[in-house]
């Protein structure tokens, strides 16, 4: 009984123990998030006849949800047959070229749209946006690309105008202009948010940096030193990534180049990059990124010895703690118990309280719980 008292008590400290020392203990490598959207709520199937006039909204959206653009279209020609009073009191011809493009009709989509797009008319930019669309579909690139920045710089409060930012950056760029992409980021730097500004410069950055042209070093590492953890810093980091880039980087921009490429993912790049670091000007912070790498790489046996080596070599006692307890999840990971037992030991035993201190001795507790040493493990907890 009052085994299972003491291992209930432990189980509920260890909740929020473990919590902590997750977060402390895991200095370095940072994980993007990501969110999925709610999911949209089935609609029920309409009929393939026309509803009553109060009907139709639902019975639009119905169709449009479920993706049935080709019964939408037919539904919006017979209204436009049968009642074109109604057609055109609900500017219905908008929702039809909507689904006209969304069933390949992209001609009579034009058609629907002529009205749309006058000067004045209230949806006028989002015609604009669709017939973009239409003109990307038919290669006709560079009227889409007038379209776009229409929509991106008369109408600010546009609907569709973030996307369309996001795609004429990418025609842009793919245009392998760089003056052409940096007059239009001018453009929109004085109203733009930092996320923009850090998007456009991304962009303009990797076309640089394909061309050969040398400020896209400068550019780049100005973009990383603001932060290594969004989009445009991945987009960086393998702009960056070439033989001819890093020769010219110094021993300052290459950390900054691998731990971009580490935070995204590129773990055998960032080995590498961290590496060439670390030879030019060694640190304990490096060789700790050098095996993170190499852990996230899932190559435990050489992000073990990396951190042994990082603890054999280390004087702060801190990072002898960090690399000693890292050292001993690689060794578990490796099946090696016994070592990794041993080395939980050693980063305890370090003179010193330090995150690793506390992560190290969690890990113990989590041990002997599951050895069932419940004494042992009560006297840890006594410890910590």
């Amino acid at each position: 009984m009052k085994r299972r008292v003491i291992a209930g008590a432990l189980a509920a400290v260890l909740l929020i123990l473990g919590i902590l020392a997750v977060v402390l203990s895991r200095q370095r490598l940072r994980r993007r998030r990501y969110f999925r959207a709610a999911p949209i709520e089935r609609a029920k199937a309409p009929t393939a006849a026309l509803a009553q006039v109060q009907q139709w909204s639902d019975q639009f959206r119905a169709l449009e949800t479920m993706g049935r653009w080709k019964e939408l279209a037919e539904l919006l020609d017979g209204i436009a047959k049968t009642n074109p009073d109604l057609y055109g009191r609900y500017q219905l011809a908008y929702l039809h070229a909507r689904a006209l493009i969304e069933n390949d009709q992209s001609r009579a989509a034009m058609q629907k749209l002529a009205t749309f797009l006058a000067n004045g008319n209230r949806f006028r930019d989002l015609a604009l946006f669709h017939r973009a669309e239409i003109d990307e579909a038919r290669n006709e690139h560079e009227a889409a690309s007038r379209d776009r920045q229409m929509l991106v710089f008369q109408y600010p409060e546009g609907l569709y105008r973030d996307q369309a930012i996001d795609d004429e950056t990418e025609y842009l760029t793919r245009l392998g202009d760089p003056q052409a992409l940096s007059a239009f980021a001018s453009w929109l730097y004085p109203t733009a948010s930092t996320e923009r500004r850090r998007d456009l410069d991304a962009h303009l950055v990797e076309l640089l940096a394909a061309r050969g042209h040398p400020d896209a070093l400068t550019r780049g590492m100005a973009l990383l030193r603001g932060g290594t953890l969004d989009d445009p810093a991945e987009r960086v980091s393998r702009a960056l990534d070439r033989p001819e880039l890093i020769r010219r980087m110094t021993a300052d921009q290459l950390p900054m180049l691998g731990d971009a490429l580490q935070n995204h993912r590129h773990f055998d790049r960032a080995e590498a990059v961290l590496s060439m670091a670390f030879r030019a000007r060694p640190s304990a912070e490096l060789q700790f990124a050098i095996g993170r790498s190499y852990f996230g790489d899932e190559k435990y046996a050489m992000a073990l010895r990396s951190y042994m080596a990082g603890a054999s070599s280390a004087r702060d006692p801190k990072w002898k703690a960090t690399f000693l307890y890292h050292a001993s999840r690689a060794a578990q990971l490796l099946g090696d118990d016994a070592n990794g037992e041993k080395l939980i030991t050693a980063a305890i035993a370090v003179p010193g309280r330090f995150p690793a201190t506390t992560a190290a001795i969690t890990q113990r507790i989590r041990t002997r719980l599951k050895q069932r040493r419940f004494a042992a493990a009560a006297g840890y907890l006594a410890f910590l």
